[in-house]
């Protein structure tokens, strides 16, 4: 029987890490499903951070997760976005009217698809 490689161990490590990542990301998520998340956004604050958003997202990963947008409130007026691949992850921070803070994830293709066909004018309500 060989020794595993350190290749291999630092491979079992990354992968440990990922799955520790992503089963603590559900049970916040969770926790906070219970309590709901209502907010409205102007579509044109949306569809900047989208836009931004959407070159993080890796169409190839075999983690569905990773093709979500994660949106927490932050503030009375502010929301967190954050996208990640698990190489790169951004966020940023946009201006929206919290009447019920909480968190969602949103599948953050569709989403911008979704945001495009709107007129720049509108605003759009999430409700969770």
């Amino acid at each position: 029987m060989t020794e595993p490689t350190i290749d291999q161990i630092n491979k079992r490590r990354v992968n440990g890490v990922i799955q520790h990542a992503i089963h603590e990301m559900r049970t916040d998520m969770a926790k906070r499903a219970t309590k709901g998340m209502r907010f409205k956004i102007k579509v044109q604050t949306l569809l900047g951070q989208l836009a931004l958003m959407s070159g993080i997202e890796d169409r190839r990963t075999s983690i569905p997760v990773l093709h979500n947008l994660s949106i927490v409130s932050q503030a009375p007026n502010t929301i967190k976005l954050t996208a990640t691949d698990l190489d790169v992850t951004l966020t940023c921070q946009a201006e929206a009217d919290i009447t019920e803070p909480g968190s969602i994830l949103v599948p953050l293709k569709k989403l911008l698809d979704i945001t495009r066909t709107l007129p720049k004018t509108a605003d759009i309500t999430f409700q969770a």
